[in-house]
């Protein structure tokens, strides 16, 4: 067993550090409202265009605009529902 402050590498402990950094945390809150909002998005707009427009260039284009529209709906998400939920619920505990 490693110490703790033992001077070996070890990977698991290089991957904890790694993704606990806090350039995480911006990410980690918008990753539930895309995935929320990606579905609909993509059941709805996406697929019928691409049935009739089965270009590479096409698909390609509107899988690009597609996961941008999705992280941008998933930033207006967050910030007009999620966070005034969660600093209510700061306040109330």
């Amino acid at each position: 067993m490693i110490e703790k402050n033992s001077s070996r590498w070890c990977p698991h402990r290089f991957l904890g550090d790694f993704f606990s950094m806090k350039i995480w945390i911006p990410l980690a809150y918008l990753s539930y409202n895309a995935y929320l909002v990606h579905y609909p998005f993509v059941q709805n707009i996406v697929l019928p265009e691409i049935a009739t427009n089965l270009t590479v260039q096409f698909i390609f284009t509107f899988a690009v605009l597609g996961l941008a529209l999705t992280q941008l709906v998933a930033v207006v998400v967050y910030l007009l529902v999620e966070r005034p939920f969660n600093m209510a619920r700061s306040v109330w505990n």
